[in-house]
């Protein structure tokens, strides 16, 4: 059994007429005939009741429509979704880190991409935060992790926080700030800390910086990194 004779009993079954199916079909009306008996000698049940007046369904023929829409249905997915994967293998994605506030999560981050997407291309770049905006802007960078930008740098792109990092200071035991409560400021001769409100600063992020335009080939935009990076922070 093939897709071909799938189709054709499709064909016939919607139209019930053979020449109405055949004419949809772009192929003769006699070898349409003969594979629909072909498909019902396979099944060894009867599909069709053919008449002087026309074709009708037979009960099993109902049950076999459904079916066959299915499977014709799941064919197309399935060579879209091939012919996905094979563009992907043949595309690189291009993303812009800073190792310092990335380090601890791109390694697994990369891990999970490589296992969503087999053979796809990932090529990362260590860059400054302003050459990563610059390249996300020029269109040479598909995505950035790094941390938030100023407000009046977020024109075009769109930002979001995948994690965040845990702020502080430290110091020898010995050393005059460490008699400093977390929330005074400390200015002693040539030291100045700026005052701190708690021991997390929860806006200093790694973060994915992306350009809305940019549309990279893998994956419909590379839809499989941002499962990766959610999987592996937990967000």
């Amino acid at each position: 059994m093939e897709l071909r004779h799938l189709r054709y009993f499709i064909a016939v079954a919607e139209e019930l007429n053979f020449s109405r199916a055949a004419a949809r079909l772009h192929v003769s009306q006699p070898p349409l005939s003969r594979q629909i008996r072909g498909l019902e000698a396979e099944l060894k049940v009867k599909l069709l009741d053919r008449n002087t007046q026309g074709v009708r369904l037979t009960r099993a023929g109902h049950a076999v429509l459904a079916r066959s829409r299915k499977l014709v249905c799941d064919a197309e997915a399935l060579r879209a979704e091939a012919q996905t994967i094979d563009k992907e293998s043949e595309e690189e994605l291009r993303i812009g880190y800073a190792p310092s506030p990335t380090a601890v999560i791109i390694s697994g981050v990369l891990a999970r991409y490589y296992e969503l997407s087999p053979g796809a291309g990932v090529s990362l770049d260590d860059l400054t935060h302003t050459e990563m905006l610059s390249g996300l802007r020029a269109g040479k960078l598909h995505a950035a992790l790094t941390i938030r930008p100023a407000v009046g740098e977020m024109r075009g792109l769109k930002f979001e926080t995948i994690r965040r990092h845990p702020v502080g200071i430290i110091c020898s035991n010995s050393s005059p700030l460490a008699r400093q409560t977390c929330g005074s400021s400390v200015a002693r001769r040539d030291e100045r800390v700026g005052s701190l409100s708690g021991q997390r600063v929860p806006r200093v992020s790694s973060v994915g910086v992306k350009n809305p335009q940019s549309q990279p080939g893998p994956a419909n935009g590379h839809t499989g990194m941002r499962r990766c990076i959610e999987r592996h922070c937990g967000c």
